[in-house]
């Protein structure tokens, strides 16, 4: 074979198998409480996820507005404030593509990392007060509630899409 051609020919074979080699990405997604959990996903896990989130995404006013209705409705069922404002629609962000998937795990455990230490609180060594502890104590319970909440959403938004899935959709 010619030398002319041989070259062009295995630079091509080598660009085509880089191309379907498996391609890997570090994503980021948060929850409704802004939380962030960090993942390795492959091309079309991504593509699943992303299309999930923007669902769940696009779900939540309609079910944070009806959740209020039925608040207002039957007040005397919920103890407690309406945390809708504090729910945060769910987003994902992608670093990528890594060709390799230990690389991608590296990277995203180094984000996991640099995620836990930025949400540890500082750590102080003078005693905290009656006050301080009893507004400690009601910041924890706040917490919790919201968190339940959140908890509560998230089972209208899964209950939402079930339903709208189940439901068939009608061409005009």
């Amino acid at each position: 074979m010619n030398l002319r051609i041989a070259a062009p020919l295995a630079a091509l074979a080598l660009v085509a198998a880089s191309a379907f080699a498996e391609s890997y990405y570090v994503v980021t997604t948060t929850d409704l409480l802004g939380n962030k959990t960090f993942s390795v996903k492959t091309a079309q896990q991504l593509k699943e996820e992303t299309a999930q989130v923007r669902a769940r995404a696009a779900a939540l006013p309609k079910v944070l507005a009806q959740m209020q209705k039925e608040w207002k409705a039957k007040p005397e069922e919920h103890s407690g404030k309406f945390h809708g404002a504090k729910m945060k629609a769910p987003t994902i962000k992608q670093v990528g593509p890594i060709s390799d998937a230990q690389k991608a795990q590296e990277k995203a455990d180094k984000m996991t990392e640099r995620e836990d230490a930025s949400d540890e609180p500082q750590k102080t060594k003078k005693k905290l007060s009656k006050a301080e502890q009893e507004k400690q104590y009601e910041e924890s319970l706040k917490k919790q509630e919201i968190a339940k909440f959140a908890d509560d959403v998230d089972k209208a938004i899964d209950e939402f899409l079930k339903n709208q899935a189940a439901t068939p959709k009608k061409n005009y």
